[in-house]
């Protein structure tokens, strides 16, 4: 019975690190999906005249630093689960 234990928790341990790697890859793969978009549009900003349209310069900034919060948050939870290993 004891093998039987063993067994199922080392089933259960291996399904873990399973959905564990690919969770860290979908966190990967989505940091150089939010890194690659906000190189775009920092060239977009150095491009365009913000100073001609206000509105859409600030629109920019927001979206910036919303690209920015989501890849550092990212960026923790890789760091995270790195630990964890």
């Amino acid at each position: 019975m004891a093998d039987t234990e063993d067994l199922d928790w080392l089933e259960a341990l291996e399904l873990r690190v399973h959905e564990a790697t690919a969770r860290l890859q979908d966190l990967a793969n989505e940091n150089a999906t939010l890194t690659a978009r906000i190189g775009e549009l920092e060239r977009q900003l150095e491009e365009s005249t913000p100073e001609g349209d206000a509105k859409a310069a600030t629109a920019w900034k927001q979206e910036r630093h919303d690209i920015r919060r989501r890849v550092e948050r990212l960026t923790v939870d890789l760091e995270s689960l790195l630990e964890d290993r």
